[in-house]
C-alpha cells in the first residue's frame, strides 16, 4: 500500500500548485484593470503574496505529509482566495464595462456569493484548531472540530444555492438555486449559524492558548507566526468583503 500511495503524493501536490499558480496568474492579469487595484496596488499585491504563501505551504505539507489535514486546509485557503478574488475582480471589471450578464459573468457573480464563507472559516477556525499537526490539542477538542465542520458546509450550501442572486446592478433567479433558501446573511437560520461560528472562533483561539502553554519554545514561535499570518489574512478578506457590501448598498438592483 505504501508503494501504491507514493506516486500519488507528487501528483496531488503538483495539481494543487498548478491550480494555485493559474488562479494567481488570472488574478494578477485581471488586477491592473480593476478600480480597487488602482486605488491600492500595494494591498492587491500583498493579497496575492499572502494567500500564495498559504497555498504553497499547504502544498509542501501535502508533499511531505499527505495525511496531515492542515496541509489540505492551507492549500484550500490559497485556492479559494486566488480563484474567489479572481471572480470578484472579473465582476468589478464587467460592471465597469457595463457588460451584459453572460455565462462567465454569472459564474463569477455566483462564486463571489459563497467563496469567502469557507475562506474565513478555514482561516479563523480550522487553522488555529488543527495547527501544527492536523490534530486538535486533545481528544476533548474533537467535538468542536466536528461541530464546526458540520456548520460550515451548511453555510456554504445556503450561500451558493440561495433562491435569488442579488448583486450590484442585478437581482435575478439563481440558476442553481433552491426555492425557499434565503441569503444566509439576511435569514434567521443564517444568523444562528453565524452566531455559532463566533463561538467556534472563540474556542479556536482558546485552543491556540492551550497549545501555547503546553508546547516548548520552537513551537511557541511557530504559533506566534501562525497567528500573525492568520490575522493579516483575515483582515484582508474582511476589508475586501466590507468594500463589496458597501458597493452593493450604493448600486441599485435591476
Amino acid at each position: 500500500m505504501t508503494a501504491a500511495r507514493t506516486p500519488r503524493r507528487p501528483l496531488l501536490a503538483l495539481a494543487v500548485v498548478a491550480l494555485l499558480l493559474v488562479g494567481l496568474t488570472v488574478l494578477a492579469l485581471l488586477g491592473p484593470g480593476d478600480p480597487n487595484f488602482r486605488r491600492d496596488p500595494a494591498g492587491f499585491i500583498a493579497f496575492i503574496c499572502a494567500f500564495g504563501a498559504f497555498g504553497l505551504v499547504g502544498t509542501l505539507i501535502i508533499w511531505q505529509r499527505p495525511g496531515n489535514v492542515l496541509g489540505w486546509i492551507l492549500a484550500a485557503i490559497g485556492l479559494l482566495a486566488a480563484w474567489g478574488a479572481s471572480a470578484d475582480t472579473y465582476v468589478d471589471l464587467a460592471q465597469d464595462a457595463n457588460r451584459s450578464m453572460d455565462l462567465l459573468y454569472l459564474g463569477a457573480v455566483w462564486t463571489s456569493l459563497w467563496y469567502w464563507f469557507p475562506l474565513l472559516g478555514l482561516i479563523l477556525v480550522f487553522t488555529p484548531l488543527l495547527f501544527p499537526d492536523g490534530q486538535p490539542p486533545s481528544p476533548r477538542w474533537r467535538p468542536v472540530v466536528w461541530a464546526a465542520g458540520s456548520v460550515l458546509p451548511l453555510v456554504v450550501f445556503l450561500a451558493a444555492f440561495r433562491e435569488r442572486i442579488e448583486f450590484p446592478g442585478y437581482s435575478i433567479d439563481n440558476p442553481v438555486g433552491i426555492p425557499g433558501i434565503e441569503d444566509p446573511e439576511k435569514s434567521r437560520l443564517g444568523s444562528v449559524l453565524f452566531g455559532l461560528y463566533i463561538v467556534f472562533l472563540v474556542l479556536a483561539l482558546a485552543s491556540v492558548v492551550v497549545r501555547y502553554l503546553r508546547l516548548g519554545g520552537v513551537q511557541r514561535q511557530q504559533i506566534k507566526w501562525l497567528m500573525l499570518a492568520t490575522l493579516l489574512a483575515a483582515l484582508m478578506v474582511f476589508f475586501e468583503e466590507i468594500t463589496r457590501i458597501k458597493v452593493e448598498t450604493e448600486v441599485p438592483y435591476l
